[in-house]
């Protein structure tokens, strides 16, 4: 019977120590993820040494990368990417980013940027918008933007990162530029949505009535066009009906 208690107290031992290893191993565990965590923050081998920019066309990528708020020699493990995205979409030209990390210490960030199609015309200055009606910057030469310009409209506002005015007039303008007539056009008048004014690069009047089948009536100014001699001749085109175009030319000329 002495022998027996021996043997039972080890048995005892045995089976605390199997009730007490898996919580030894999850804390062997959690000590080794703690100490690779703190080891792969503190390295300078995650020290981040360059950033690569896809997709820019206006921002250079200088530019995204200052926007970014990324400083090179930051472990690349504690950037917060979330935040930096929110940096670069409250820059007007960009409509969409992404980042991600490069191992061992590179971040990708490729932008997606807003595409100009119109300047509007405010005061002395211009708004580059894009073909929603969102204002990118304000423009203060044409040098940089070769782009038709919309006349005759108040804004609603003048502030970069907003959209400038919701009148469908400029929404159907808008829609109707694209790029197979705005190299044709370089000035179209709103002023009155029933009389809708646009000018060729040349200088010619188009009288293009109210918005309806805006887009044909542009194509079919172009088509004419390139079908008269000289366009000198011409004093005015009038597309108010895309079915029954008609050009007026200037006394004598015809």
């Amino acid at each position: 019977m002495g022998k027996a208690r021996p043997a039972a107290v080890k048995g005892h031992r045995k089976a605390r120590l199997r009730r007490y290893l898996p919580i030894i191993k999850v804390i062997l565990i959690a000590s080794f993820v703690v100490y690779a965590l703190y080891f792969l923050s503190q390295t300078q081998l995650f020290a981040l040494k360059g950033i690569d920019v896809k997709g820019q066309r206006h921002l250079s990528a200088g530019e995204v990368s200052v926007e970014s708020g990324l400083g090179m020699g930051m472990n690349i493990f504690r950037l917060n990417l979330g935040q930096a995205r929110k940096r670069l979409l409250a820059d007007p030209w960009i409509v969409a980013a992404g980042l991600r990390r490069q191992l061992p210490n590179r971040v990708e960030i490729d932008i997606q940027e807003r595409q100009p199609d119109a300047l509007l015309l405010v005061g002395h200055s211009w708004l580059v918008i894009d073909r929603s009606g969102f204002c990118i910057e304000s423009a203060t030469s044409l040098r940089l933007f070769s782009l038709p310009i919309i006349t005759g409209l108040t804004p609603d506002t003048t502030d970069p990162g907003r959209q400038v005015s919701a009148s469908p007039v400029l929404q159907a303008v808008l829609a109707a530029m694209d790029l197979s007539v705005e190299d044709f056009f370089s000035e179209v008048d709103v002023a009155d949505p029933n009389n809708l004014l646009a000018y060729t690069r040349e200088g010619t009047p188009v009288m293009l009535g109210d918005s309806h089948d805006l887009h044909a009536k542009l194509l079919t100014a172009q088509s004419l066009v390139a079908n008269i001699n000289d366009i000198g001749d011409v004093a005015y085109m009038d597309m108010r009906s895309a079915q029954a175009p008609a050009v007026k030319y200037k006394s004598g000329t015809k």
